[in-house]
């Protein structure tokens, strides 16, 4: 993270808010930690000017807590787009836009429709 994203690096979702690549490193060393075998995959991306987007999945399999959910050791995929501001070569801000109800439906948290 250090060559690739600003000090100043900020990353938002619908329920995350985080400054700092000290609390970006938590956040995604808690996804490292809560997931094994994975695979990211970008399956888009394209920019204009400071601006990138990048559309991607990442599975991998449950095999540790994350957020007070205990491992379920459920395969799951999640797809997403980040939307990125870059300066200087570096990622300065990130907005995910991700299907997390589908993922606390994969992991049996959150009960599917229709079953």
């Amino acid at each position: 993270m250090d060559t690739h994203f600003a000090p100043d690096y900020a990353f938002k979702t619908a329920t995350v808010s985080l400054t700092g690549i000290d609390e970006a490193k938590q956040y995604y060393g808690a996804i490292l930690r809560a997931f094994s075998d994975i695979e990211f995959v970008i399956e888009d991306a394209f920019g204009q000017g400071d601006k990138l987007v990048k559309r991607w999945v990442f599975g991998g399999n449950h095999t540790g807590e994350i957020n007070g959910i205990p491992a379920t050791g459920k395969r799951i995929s999640l797809v997403g787009v980040t939307l990125a501001r870059m300066v200087n070569g570096k990622i300065v801000e990130e907005r995910d836009y991700a299907d997390d109800l589908g993922l606390l439906q994969q992991l049996g948290v959150i009960p599917q429709l229709g079953r």
